[in-house]
């Protein structure tokens, strides 16, 4: 017979426990973990591991009492002071003892909890994060769990947001642990045990504290409690027995009720036997996804949920009793003639520690190099379904499955409410009631006699805590709504000091006459760097692996981005190193006609072998600046190797970013402008003209002069522009090159819209800035006059941005700031008529950034009164009216008075004739002129090189980079280095080709496949070893108004994504004015910010 304790008398275990009635084994013990001796000191440790060999049998095990000869045995106390159990249809029925009329019986279910709602996902998170057995902090630290897991939960809300999002807006858990104790109370019903269950969450409603407020309230006397976790592990059973200790212990009515836990049952044969059945009707069944030839080459793939491998180091038997589990179902899969191969994983790893291995990704993809063809996965932890099944295997793991090879798919059903399943779990409270009055008060409270010889011993709350939970921490309250930690008072503070370190940076810069930040990482920046990791790795020894970890890895990647920056500021070599540098006059090099003289064209042949070479450069936008900033002055100066030549309309560089911030009056137009000459100072010439034409195959540039005022004021006029003297021949002029750096951007994109052009403004360059600030600024005051109806002045109030970009969300957040912090102030009367409308044919705004920012600047756009109209495709811009069409089709009329269209960017007309004349089989792109890995222009022949918004990086979505400053500015750094240190040259016997004498003029339309040319080496050669471009993300930001700004973040983590709000705010003016490309736009933009902090901002229509 079974051995059992005696009523208020410590449990006591042999070394070799054998079930003499049924002669199966029942436990065998490993050496001196023989279990609990009488008088042994409580904090020992039981015996939780088992031979595995003597427990296979388990599932088929007698349940804790046998009846034998019409008497109990086995039961606590013997005879009258025990509950009997009678076989009665082979269903055991409990037979209250003696006095338990007035027994009140309760069976507490506890389980983890899930969010009923996308709103309730973010404290959810953080009460989850905030259980000590989830992050694991030494004591001296603990008081950082709070903040912890408040970072943590924010920055994983939004990603944890979709997968809710994908099964239905909310976790199922609650309602089917409800059904679950529903069914379970009516199953003890029919067994004679009439008893009230309680279902009790950890990190969310209805929470333990809930439900053992009902315990009391209902009078429990005897309380069965059952976690709804098949193996005990610390961080799940063993975290929600923390919280019960707690509160039987701090109330005096609680301490005195009876309980005792059943820690875990997956050895039970209802259990195995119910897992067992589903599996085979996935396998067998006439529902079965995999097809009959399949067979036993389907793999039953277990996946548990995965624990950190720290805790199982420390004495958590959860991969025991999984493993131990697995070999049970399967034992019961062969014994039915199932002969599949089966394996074991772990999903669910949070983090950079080690978890439980093998993970289930990871298993899944070397199943598919092994050649399995089927997979039928067994979700073998989870009693329940929820977003671990229904969306992390059923969507993640299979799309993963699809994706490496597996042909076939299927997934076993949580168990739920299953009828062997819960009639098992009625048996188990049936068999562990009598041990409720035994284990109360005894000096052990544990009994290895547990439901069929679990690894993990029956017993109290507390004896089970003092064996696997010794260390327990403080448990914090659980959030039942959400709050942000940080007051307005406090954002404005961080602010304040944020600008104050900026102007001190550049109080520096203007007093060592050179860029600190810049200095410190040039001469210091890996020193610093491996300081830090110094530093921070003594901080790192002070805590547990898993924050130890996480730390490590964000100094590794902090220490990385400080080695680029310092290899990008080591390479760099500023022309300019003062504050301001005054504009220089090219009057000294004539007229026009002078300096197109003196560049005539050298015929091929004739070349010099000593001749520098030419290199002309088109554009002044951000690829441009970037590169002739870089360039050495002693490659470009009068004794360097090249020879350069900038050719542009406009005579300065836009920081095109704050355009936005210029139309609102922010910042001044002048202060985001750099002069192109001076950055061009001793290292080349400027020519203010207009690209119209580019011959690559005679390397020739046709330029416009567009400068003449008298021409310019006659064509205003409608006048002949020769008239005065000049001929249309005088105003262009053509100029040789070796090498062609085409960086003349992109145009605005009207998609072929009707009224685009006629009716809209746009936002790309300073003149439009310009056009649109006054236009802004005079309807403001028209609607301030006072015959001005209100039905006039809202009609004229009625501002529409078309575009969800960058751009678009950041002229709406201007304008509503405007709005709201100016004219409030200066014209209240027309506030209220102000109306700001936002259009984009996306279903959220920055659509390329990451799905928290998107979401995070929707609301702050809708709380802050920007109307916004997505989904809608604009078919037709009208006199004042915008028309647009919605995804179902409909047809709306959105009326304006000012419309800004920042919707998208074409090709450059310039670009686009470059395009046709290069063969069309190579350059296949619509978007620009399609270049290689070192930016050269394909099928140019090295001669011609692209940078910026007309450079189109790959021939794919995926490859391609995104038209933004930050990509043309990295390929303007990469290029002068190239120039830099190698010195390019035209071949000077090129004409010596086979059968060619000069490289032949071809059309677009033209066959372009010529042996010849395809294996003709290039004019211009690069040295071996070249290295290829490398683009390197850096971030995105986007201001949203209200000083609150978003930035995606270059680096992805668990535990930080985005920076939102203020800090995102702060974060967004920092960087622009550090980013601006010289010491006096830095000035003058902080200048700028500082007065608009103080004075407002300018409003007037200069």
């Amino acid at each position: 017979m079974r051995l059992a304790p005696a009523a208020g008398a410590p449990a006591v275990a042999s070394a070799d426990c054998q079930a003499s009635t049924s002669g199966r084994v029942a436990a065998s013990w490993r050496g001196e973990r023989c279990g609990w001796r009488q008088g042994a000191p409580q904090q020992q440790r039981p015996p939780h591991a088992l031979k595995r060999g003597a427990r296979l049998q388990a599932a088929t095990s007698p349940p804790f009492f046998e009846r034998q000869g019409g008497s109990s045995s086995g039961v606590p106390g013997g005879g009258a002071g025990a509950a009997a159990v009678e076989a009665a249809g082979g269903a055991a029925v409990a037979v209250p003892p003696a006095g338990a009329a007035t027994e009140r019986i309760g069976v507490l279910l506890l389980n983890l909890g899930g969010p009923d709602s996308l709103d309730d996902v973010q404290p959810f998170l953080y009460n989850l994060f905030a259980d000590p057995d989830i992050i694991r902090l030494p004591s001296s630290v603990q008081f950082l769990q709070p903040a912890i897991a408040q970072l943590i939960s924010t920055v994983r809300a939004p990603k944890s947001r979709e997968g809710y999002e994908a099964i239905g807006g909310g976790s199922p858990l609650r309602r089917i642990t409800e059904e679950q104790a529903q069914a379970l109370r009516e199953a003890l019903q029919r067994k004679g045990v009439d008893a009230h269950t309680y279902v009790a969450m950890r990190y969310w409603f209805p929470f333990t504290e809930e439900a053992i407020s009902a315990v009391k309230r209902d009078g429990i006397t005897r309380l069965v409690v059952l976690p709804l976790y098949p193996q005990f592990s610390v961080s799940t059973s063993g975290s929600s027995l923390r919280l019960l200790e707690k509160l039987l212990k701090s109330d005096p009515v609680l301490t005195r009720m009876r309980h005792v836990v059943i820690p875990s049952w997956y050895q039970r044969p209802g259990y195995v036997r119910a897992m067992a059945d589903l599996i085979e009707e996935q396998l067998r069944g006439s529902s079965s996804p995999f097809p009959r030839e399949l067979g036993e080459e389907v793999d039953i793939f277990f996946s548990a949920h995965g624990v950190p491998l720290s805790y199982i180091e420390e004495g958590d038997p959860y991969r025991e009793e999984m493993e131990e589990c697995v070999e049970l179902v399967m034992a019961e899969l062969r014994r039915r003639g199932v002969r599949n191969p089966h394996t074991l994983a772990y999903q669910s790893r949070v983090g950079p520690v080690e978890w439980l291995r093998p993970y289930t990704d990871d298993s899944i993809r070397q199943l598919a190099r092994d050649g399995v063809r089927g997979l039928l996965a067994v979700p073998i932890s989870f009693v329940s379904e929820h977003i671990e099944t229904l969306e992390e295997i059923d969507c993640e793991y299979r799309e993963l499955a699809e994706s490496v090879g597996i042909e076939h798919w299927g997934r076993v059903p949580a168990l739920n409410t299953n009828e062997v399943f819960i009639d098992d779990l009625a048996d188990a409270v049936v068999e562990a009631l009598p041990y409720v009055s035994s284990l109360q008060r005894s000096s052990s409270s544990m009994t290895s006699l547990s439901s069929g010889d679990a690894l993990v011993p029956l017993g109290e709350v507390d004896a089970l805590l003092e064996t696997y939970d010794r260390d327990r921490k403080v448990l914090p309250p659980p959030m039942l709504m959400w709050k942000w930690g940080w007051t307005k008072s406090a954002e404005t503070w961080n602010g304040r000091i944020a600008m104050l370190a900026l102007v001190l940076i550049l109080l520096l810069e203007a007093t060592t006459g050179q860029g600190v930040v810049a200095r410190l990482l040039e001469v210091h920046g890996l020193t610093a760097a491996s300081n830090a990791v110094n530093v921070v790795g003594g901080a790192v020894e002070a805590v547990n692996s898993g924050a130890a970890e996480a730390v490590s890895n964000a100094v590794e990647a902090v220490t990385d981005a400080m080695g680029m920056f310092a290899a990008r500021a080591a390479s760099r070599r500023l022309a300019c190193a003062a504050v301001a540098m005054p504009f220089v006059d090219d009057r000294a090099a004539g007229s026009a006609a002078a300096q197109a003289a003196n560049l005539q064209l050298v015929p091929p042949a004739e070349a010099e072998a000593g001749r520098k070479t030419r290199v002309v450069v088109l554009g002044s936008g951000w690829g441009a600046a970037s590169l002739i900033t870089n360039l050495d002055p002693a490659a470009f100066g009068e004794h360097g190797d090249y020879e350069l030549v900038l050719v542009s309309p406009r005579n300065h560089m836009v920081y095109t970013p704050l355009l936005p911030s210029a139309v609102g009056g922010v910042v001044s137009e002048t202060s985001i402008v750099e002069s192109i000459r001076t950055l061009m100072q001793g290292k080349g010439i400027y020519y203010e003209a207009r690209a119209t034409n580019i011959d690559p195959y005679n390397r020739r540039l046709t330029l416009v002069k567009d400068y003449c005022e008298v021409c310019a004021r006659r064509k205003a006029a409608g006048q002949e522009a020769g008239s005065h003297g000049h001929s249309d021949a005088d105003h262009e002029l053509t100029i040789p090159y070796d090498i062609l750096i085409c960086s003349v951007g992109a145009v605005n994109a009207t998609f072929g819209i009707k009224g685009v052009e006629e009716h809209c403004f746009f936002l790309k360059t300073m003149e439009d800035a310009k056009t649109l600030r006054r236009h802004i600024s005079k309807a403001l005051e028209l609607a301030a006059l006072p015959d001005v109806s209100p039905e006039q002045r809202r009609r004229m109030l009625q501002f529409v941005i078309c575009g969800g970009g960058p751009t678009g969300v950041e002229t709406a957040a201007e304008l509503m700031d405007l709005v709201s912090e100016d004219i409030a102030h200066q014209m209240p009367q027309i506030k209220e008529d102000v109306s700001i409308t936002l259009v984009d044919g996306m279903d959220n705004l920055l659509s390329s950034y990451d799905k928290e920012i998107q979401e995070y600047a929707r609301g702050v756009f809708e709380r802050s009164g920007i109307k916004l109209r997505l989904g809608c495709r604009v078919t037709r811009v009208l006199d004042g009216q915008l028309e647009v069409q919605t995804k179902e089709g409909a047809t709306d009329l959105i009326p304006f008075s000012t419309c800004v269209w920042a919707a998208g960017i074409a090709m450059h007309p310039l670009v686009a004739g470059l395009k046709d004349k290069l063969p069309a089989d190579v350059q296949t792109s619509r978007r620009g002129l399609l270049v290689d890995e070192h930016l050269r222009v394909v099928g140019s022949q090295g001669t011609i090189y692209c940078l910026g918004d007309a450079a189109v990086t790959g021939t794919t979505p995926q490859t391609t980079l995104p038209p933004t400053a930050q990509v043309a500015k990295q390929q303007g750094v990469y290029l002068a280095a190239l120039l830099n240190r190698s010195k390019l040259a035209l071949r000077p016997a090129y004409s010596a080709w086979p059968g060619r004498s000069s490289w032949p003029s071809h059309s677009r339309d033209e066959n372009h496949a010529h042996d010849d040319e395809e294996n003709a080496p290039d004019l211009v050669p690069l040295p071996e070893g070249t290295k290829p471009f490398s683009y390197f993300h850096m971030g995105a930001l986007c201001y949203l108004g209200n000083h609150q700004g978003v930035m995606d973040l270059p680096f992805k983590t668990p535990f930080l994504r985005t920076l939102k709000g203020t800090l995102g705010g702060q974060t967004w003016k920092g960087l622009e004015t550090i980013m601006q490309i010289s010491h006096r736009t830095r000035w003058l933009v902080t200048h700028d910010w500082l007065r608009n902090a103080v004075f407002g901002r300018n409003i007037s229509n200069i």
